[in-house]
């Protein structure tokens, strides 16, 4: 098992190390508690630690989810960055640190249509990623709600219905890219 940390010390405990390579991890929790800016901070954690990372989102912007970051990276919120101009340009330095380490990793962030997707679809930019020489570590993807289903896939009628399917195909995707 090989892990990659995502940067919260008490869950990379109780992970042992964090979320290993072809595992499937999912958050649960009620709208606008904050998903989005913790799934941003495990992708921020990843590129930090040198991991190539892809960050599907279907519903903030391009501009929101930077903006995530930078404020991962500079310890500000964003309502603090904007107080002064002291604290924006402590913000910016501290996002020019980060992508200037050696360490650090590639960050793709790719904004995907709502209600529209599905994981073929995700499969089909994944792969197109690989053709071009992106080696992806992790996968970040906000959030399986914004999924469909399959056209014609089989299953969604049986047992498992809508997101039940959908977490299967999720989980055989993390096999497939490791």
């Amino acid at each position: 098992r090989i892990p990659i940390p995502t940067g919260i010390d008490g869950l990379d405990d109780l992970l042992e190390g964090g979320i290993g390579r072809g595992e499937l991890a999912m958050i649960l929790a009620p709208t606008g508690v904050g998903k989005s800016t913790v799934l941003s901070k495990f992708a921020n954690t990843a590129c930090n630690t040198g991991h190539n990372v892809v960050q599907i989102f279907m519903e903030d912007t391009p501009q929101q989810i930077r903006q995530k970051h930078i404020t991962v990276w500079s310890g500000l919120s964003a309502k603090e960055q904007l107080l002064n101009e002291e604290n924006k340009q402590f913000a910016i330095t501290k996002y020019k640190e980060a992508v200037a380490r050696e360490t650090f990793g590639h960050l793709k962030m790719i904004k995907m249509v709502n209600g529209g997707t599905t994981i073929s679809d995700i499969r089909r930019k994944l792969l197109k990623l690989q053709s071009q020489g992106f080696k992806i570590d992790i996968l970040v993807l906000d959030y399986i709600d914004c999924l469909i289903p399959e056209r014609g896939g089989r299953g969604f009628d049986e047992e498992w219905k809508g997101e039940g399917g959908i977490i299967r195909q999720l989980d055989s995707l993390a096999s497939e890219f490791d």
